[in-house]
């Protein structure tokens, strides 16, 4: 929660809105956030419950009250939604991601961070975790890794006419390398890169 504050403030985003995608996310019917759980969102002219439960698709931040697009179309960029938790992979993660990771870590450390792993990026936990940027603050590498085993495949088509474009989700698994595909998407503007800016 508290790196999504941090990230919620790099953002310029309204804290407040954190308390509705609690409601959202938790088990309970318990208002943390006015209205932000099934009593609020039933009473909408088109009704429906609070998810009380992880996020399948970005998408759904759409639903949350107060979430406008400009909301989600900021955000978006800097989270996923997996069917499962992960941690934060430190040479692919965006400044803005590493500096909510790492209290106290400025936006212009964690560009120095971006800078310093280059295209290879960092070969050990160590080589990160001991980078000039990092100097006095605590990393809790039991939040990061190097690797990933989640991947979205990009890919744009042209057919009578018409541009087609296409994220596959999909997972490598880490013990014999096969890869799983998880999800297919052409329809949310969310998931594509262009639309949010990475």
């Amino acid at each position: 929660f508290q790196q999504f504050q941090r990230l919620f403030e790099l953002l310029s985003l309204e804290p407040s809105l954190l308390s509705v995608l609690v409601d959202w996310l938790d088990k309970d019917t318990t208002p943390i956030a006015q209205d932000s759980e099934d009593s609020g969102y039933l009473s909408l002219e088109k009704p429906y419950r609070a998810a009380n439960a992880p996020l399948v698709h970005l998408s759904e931040l759409a639903l949350l009250k107060g979430w406008d697009h400009d909301t989600v179309t900021t955000l978006a960029p800097f989270i996923t939604a997996l069917p499962e938790k992960t941690l934060i992979n430190v040479n692919t993660a965006p400044a803005e991601v590493l500096a909510a990771l790492v209290k106290g870590l400025p936006l212009l450390g964690a560009e120095s961070l971006v800078a310093s792993r280059g295209k290879d990026g960092f070969d050990t936990m160590d080589a990160f975790v001991t980078h000039s940027s990092l100097a006095g603050l605590e990393v809790k590498t039991t939040q990061a890794t190097i690797n990933s085993a989640y991947f979205a495949l990009y890919t744009e088509s042209q057919f009578a006419g018409r541009t087609i474009k296409l994220q596959t989700r999909l997972h490598r698994n880490p013990t014999n390398g096969k890869i799983r595909l998880i999800s297919r998407d052409r329809s949310s503007k969310y998931l594509w890169p262009e639309a949010t800016a990475e």
